[in-house]
């Protein structure tokens, strides 16, 4: 099973919750894919802290700007993603 890692800016509390009680978290060591819940500042704020990690990073909308990111969807988490390839 793939593993997750969820991070969120502060007003995206009640999504990561939730995400994590649906999905658990690894934690950012464990983690095949590191999720940032946020906007686009927040998004490349996490692809520069997880760069040394070596890890994907999946972006779900819960900001104000949104262009790289993909819409959020707490239900159905998985049914847009690919699945995580190994290096």
């Amino acid at each position: 099973m793939t593993k997750l890692h969820f991070t969120a800016v502060p007003h995206a509390e009640e999504s990561i919750t939730a995400l994590r009680a649906r999905y658990g978290d690894a934690g950012p060591d464990e983690a095949d894919i590191v999720v940032a819940l946020g906007g686009d500042g927040f998004m490349l704020q996490t692809l520069h802290s997880f760069t040394d990690k070596g890890k994907p990073i999946y972006g779900m909308n819960r900001g104000t700007v949104g262009f790289l990111m993909n819409e959020y969807h707490q239900d159905d988490c998985w049914s847009g993603w690919p699945p995580p390839r190994r290096r």
